[in-house]
C-alpha cells in the first residue's frame, strides 16, 4: 500500500488533511505520536510524511532524529505553531527539517508542498 502518513495528537487536523488528501486521490493512515509513526514507518514505507513537533510521548524532533539515525529517506513536513523556538531552529541546523510549514497553514500552499514533493519522489510509485 502506498500512502501518506499524518502524524499528529489533534485531532482536527488529522481529519482536516484525511479528507483534503483523499479528495486528491491519496491513502492516508493517521497516528498520534512519534512512536505510532515510526512502527507505521517501519511497516510500510509511507510516500510522504506530515509531522507535528509537539506531541505527547515521542515527539516530532526526536521522531526526525530516529528516522535520521535509521536512515529512512521518506520525505517528510515538519508542522508547527512553535517556528522560533530554539530546538526548531538547532533540527533545522542539523538538517533534521528540510520541509517545514507553520501552524496555521495555509491549505493551498500546503497541497502545493505535498504535490511538489511526491512529484520528486515519484521512484515508480503511482498515486494510491
Amino acid at each position: 500500500m502506498s500512502y501518506i502518513l499524518v502524524v499528529d495528537d489533534n485531532q482536527g487536523i488529522r481529519r482536516l488533511f484525511n479528507e483534503m488528501l483523499v479528495e486528491m486521490g491519496y491513502q492516508v493512515v493517521n497516528t498520534t505520536c512519534g512512536e505510532e509513526a515510526l512502527q507505521q514507518i517501519l511497516l510500510e514505507k509511507p510516500r510522504l510524511v506530515l509531522l507535528d513537533v509537539k506531541m505527547p510521548g515521542l515527539g516530532g524532533l526526536n521522531t526526525l532524529r530516529i528516522l535520521s539515525i535509521l536512515d529512512y529517506k521518506i520525505p517528510i513536513i515538519v508542522m508547527s505553531a512553535y517556528t522560533e523556538s530554539a530546538s526548531i531552529r538547532q533540527a533545522f541546523s542539523e538538517g533534521l527539517i528540510t520541509e517545514y510549514i507553520e501552524k496555521p497553514f495555509d491549505l493551498k500552499e500546503v497541497i502545493i508542498r505535498i504535490a511538489n514533493l511526491l512529484e520528486g519522489n515519484r521512484e515508480g510509485l503511482a498515486l494510491a
